[in-house]
């Protein structure tokens, strides 16, 4: 019997990781500007920039909570949301 992908990760790092689908490039785009998304994790590239909406997405992006950016090249996206500048400077 062959082990599911993943199915290792709580024993070998003892923790309990989500189990709920994530979102897609489409439910992400409709959800960051109604408000409906509090947080992004980008594995790689420049999500802002690479789709259509990209002036509509920026402002919305600025009202996010959080964002976190794994990528290998520092790009546009990266540079925080307005919030927490706005924290920052308090």
């Amino acid at each position: 019997m062959r082990a599911v992908a993943g199915s290792f990760v709580p024993d070998m790092f003892d923790l309990d990781p989500p189990r709920q689908k994530g979102m897609n490039t489409v439910e992400a785009c409709e959800g960051i500007p109604q408000g409906t998304v509090k947080a992004f994790v980008g594995l790689g590239g420049n999500f802002v920039r690479t789709i259509p909406e990209t002036a509509a997405m920026e402002a919305a992006w600025k009202r996010m909570r959080l964002t976190v950016q794994i990528a290998t090249t520092l790009n546009r996206s990266h540079g925080g949301t307005e919030r927490d500048a706005g924290e920052r400077r308090r």
